[in-house]
Parts: C-alpha cells; structure tokens; sequence
C-alpha cells in the first residue's frame, strides 16, 4: 500500500482508499482532522538522519505536507505516509499534525498493522534513526549533483 503514496495529496489518498477496498472489502470514508502523534502507531521502523533535517525545516515555515493515517475501525492509528516528518515534529515536541486520514467502518487486518507488529512497533520513539547511511533520494541527488 505504501507504493502507492509518494506524495500526500488528496489523489494518491484516495489510491490508498481504492486499494483498501479491493483487498478488504471495507466501508470508509476520509477526513482532513489534526492527530495526536503519541496516539500514531508507526509502519516504519527507520528514518534516516539527513532527511529529518529537512523535514525540521518545512515544519519551522508550515511547509509539512499532512500526514496519511489510517484509522482501523478504532483499533489503531496507523500511520502510512509521514514517518520522517513525524520523527521531526517529535523531536521538536510538537505534539500534534494535521492529516488525511482514512477512516474504516471496521476493524481489518492490514498487512502494515502485522508488519508493525513484527517489527515491535508501538510508538514515534519506536523508529529509529538511521545516522550511518544516507536516505536513497539524498544519496542519488548528491551523485548527479557530483557528475
């Protein structure tokens, strides 16, 4: 489901939507409401150290795109799109953010609820930060940047 979010605009959350439906067969609908980061389950487990810096930045000039969340007929808060701009907002104390989010008519299980679960995944202080590699896009920016 991830792949199918690059960006968090209103289109690609409603992909995210239509593929829920066609895996889950599930009732939802989609609200634009501000979240309690401490309430996030994330599905992530790892964000990388330089593009928390910029997420820092676009935070401190209401830059931030919202975040995508999934509310799992009230079971949890899953959060699909956002992990480093979440990392950064904590990191700051900020203790909310405003997002899409999906919410289900029932309870189902999403592979990204297993997933956290595997990966131990409870809360933002669960994902961890990657200081010894650089995030992929960064890395391929400053290679063409060399060339």
């Amino acid at each position: 489901m991830r792949s199918q979010i690059e960006r968090a605009t209103p289109g690609k959350v409603d992909k995210l939507m239509q593929t829920l439906r066609n895996i889950h067969s599930v009732g939802m609908h989609q609200e634009r409401r501000r979240v309690a980061l401490d309430d996030l389950r994330p599905t992530q487990s790892k964000v990388y150290t330089d593009e928390l810096e910029g997420r820092k930045y676009e935070l401190e000039n209401g830059l931030a795109e919202p975040l995508v969340v999934i509310d799992n007929g009230g079971r949890d808060l899953l959060l699909a799109d956002g992990h480093h701009r979440v990392k950064a907002a904590y990191r700051d104390d900020i203790p909310e953010m405003d997002a899409y989010v999906i919410v289900l008519d029932r309870p189902v299980e999403l592979g990204m609820a297993e997933t956290a679960r595997k990966a131990n995944l409870h809360s933002i202080d669960d994902i961890q930060e990657v200081d010894y590699a650089h995030h992929p896009l960064v890395e391929t920016t400053k290679r063409f940047q060399r060339d």
